[in-house]
This record gives C-alpha cells, structure tokens and sequence, in this order.
C-alpha cells in the first residue's frame, strides 16, 4: 500500500475510503492480483465517480448507478457494513478484481 499512496494522500482524505483501500489490497493480495491496483487506476476511478456525480445532477438517466451508488454510499451509513460491502463490490468490479466476500 505504500507504494500507491503518498503522506498527505489526497485519496486517502475521506475516512470513509481507507476501509475500502484496505480490503481492495487484500482481496487482489489473495488473488494474486496485487499489479491490478495502481495509483492510477485510483485516481482514475475517483475521477469517475466524481464526473458521475455531476453527470447525475444534471441528467440521472444519463449517470452510472453504481457509480452514483458508490458516491451515495461514501457520505452516508459509511461504516455500515452493507455500505463497505457495497463500494467494495463497485471499486473490484471497477479495478477487475473478483469479488471474495
């Protein structure tokens, strides 16, 4: 993991994400797919989601679901297990990553 984030990480500044981080290495470390997740790919998929967002205020059949759930998701119930299973599910279908849980 500290090859993909930096001190004063921008992706890691919502609270809400560092669960997920956490077991979005773990499950590409069990599959042997560690090379699948990249700073990058992070990035990129934080990006999305936030486009997604703006996309959906403007034109909601227009917006990803699972990408308007995921962000739905980060800022409310975010602890709440069904609400980490769900953005886990999202970001390693996202990164490619079979879903272990």
């Amino acid at each position: 993991m500290c090859q993909v984030f930096t001190e004063q990480d921008s992706l890691l500044s919502e609270p809400a994400m560092i669960i997920i981080y956490y077991l979005i290495f773990r499950s590409a470390i069990s599959q042997g797919k560690l090379s699948f997740v990249t700073r990058q790919k992070l990035l990129a998929f934080k990006k999305l989601v936030n486009d997604n967002w703006e996309l959906a205020q403007s034109d909601i059949n227009k917006a990803d679901f699972d990408l308007t759930e995921f962000e739905r998701l980060s800022h409310q119930r975010t602890n709440e297990a069904c609400s980490i299973k769900e953005r886990l599910r999202i970001l390693e279908h996202y990164l490619k990553i079979e879903t272990s849980y």
